[in-house]
């Protein structure tokens, strides 16, 4: 029973209280939610290898997964990012250079924090 009591007081005080405001409140702040649960981004890569060559999908495709399910996109703005990758891919491919890899154009798309690629979590990184 001590154990019980020990969550009971963690989740009754005012430190705790303060701190699940401020992530709830960080999360009305973000741009765009995935619909991919709580499974890591990297499973998420690692199952949808390709049956025959087992090779993983590109970033670009791992990021329409998910974030786009039967009921459509999870917002505007993962509409418009994915958009926006296809469209970089494809004048990157057109212009007769050395093609930006998709690494490159989610990163140029989403952005980059230390340790992780926006929009995809740690581990995405390559």
């Amino acid at each position: 029973m001590d154990e019980w009591d020990v969550c009971c007081d963690w989740f009754g005080m005012e430190e705790f209280k303060k701190i699940g405001e401020q992530n709830s409140s960080n999360r009305q702040k973000l741009p765009t939610n995935h619909c991919g649960s709580s499974k890591p981004f990297v499973k998420y890569l690692e199952e949808s290898r390709d049956y025959e060559t087992q090779q993983p999908v590109g970033m670009i495709e791992l990021y329409r997964r998910t974030n786009f399910s039967s009921k459509g996109w999870t917002s505007l703005v993962a509409e418009e990012n994915y958009d926006l990758m296809q469209q970089l891919k494809d004048e990157s491919e057109a212009k007769g250079v050395v093609p930006k890899t998709e690494d490159e154009i989610l990163n140029t798309v989403l952005g980059v924090r230390s340790g992780y690629s926006k929009g995809l979590g740690h581990g995405a990184l390559s």
